[in-house]
C-alpha cells in the first residue's frame, strides 16, 4: 500500500525536474529576449553569424529541393508526353500493318480469283474438246446420224417457220 501511495506521489525530486525544466525554457526565452535588444558581445556575434549561416544553408537547401521538385514534375511531364507518344506511334504502326495486311489480302483474293477463272476455262475448253471428240467419233461410226443431226439442227428453224407461216 505504502509502495501504490508512492507511485502515486511524483517524488520531490521529479517534480523539481519538472520545474526546473519549465524554468529553464523560460530562462532560454527571457535570454534571447534579452540577448536581441541588448548589445551582442564577441561571442555572441560569433553565435549570431553561425545560427544566420545556417539558416542561409537551410534556406538555400530549400530553394534548391524546390528547384529539383519542380524540375522533377516537368520530367514527369515529359515522361508522360513521350508514353502518349509511344503509344501513339504503336497505334500508327498497328494500323499501317493492318492497312498492309487488308491490301496483300486484296491480292491474294484477286490472283486466287484469276486462278480459279483460268482453271473453269481450261474445264470449259477441255468439256468442249471432249464433246466435240465424242460427236465426231458418233459421226464418223454411223453416217444417217450425220444427215439426222443435220436435220435437227435445221428442225427449230423448219419448226419456227411452219408455225409462223400458220398464224
Amino acid at each position: 500500500m505504502q509502495e501504490s501511495l508512492k507511485r502515486s506521489r511524483p517524488n520531490e525530486s521529479e517534480s523539481q525536474g519538472a520545474s526546473s525544466t519549465q524554468s529553464s525554457v523560460s530562462n532560454n526565452t527571457e535570454l534571447s529576449e534579452n540577448n536581441s535588444s541588448r548589445p551582442i558581445g564577441r561571442r555572441g556575434a560569433k553565435y549570431q553569424a553561425s545560427l544566420a549561416k545556417i539558416d542561409t544553408s537551410t534556406a538555400k537547401s530549400l530553394s534548391s529541393a524546390a528547384n529539383s521538385s519542380a524540375e522533377l514534375a516537368v520530367i514527369a511531364e515529359k515522361i508522360v508526353a513521350l508514353e502518349k507518344l509511344a503509344k501513339s506511334q504503336r497505334l500508327a504502326a498497328n494500323n499501317q500493318i493492318m492497312c498492309t495486311n487488308v491490301e496483300v489480302l486484296d491480292e491474294v483474293a484477286r490472283e486466287y480469283f484469276m486462278l480459279q477463272k483460268r482453271r473453269i476455262l481450261r474445264d470449259l475448253r477441255q468439256q468442249e474438246q471432249e464433246i466435240e471428240l465424242a460427236h465426231a467419233v458418233t459421226m464418223a461410226m454411223d453416217p444417217e446420224l450425220i444427215s439426222l443431226a443435220e436435220e435437227d439442227a435445221d428442225a427449230p428453224s423448219v419448226a419456227l417457220e411452219e408455225e409462223l407461216e400458220g398464224e
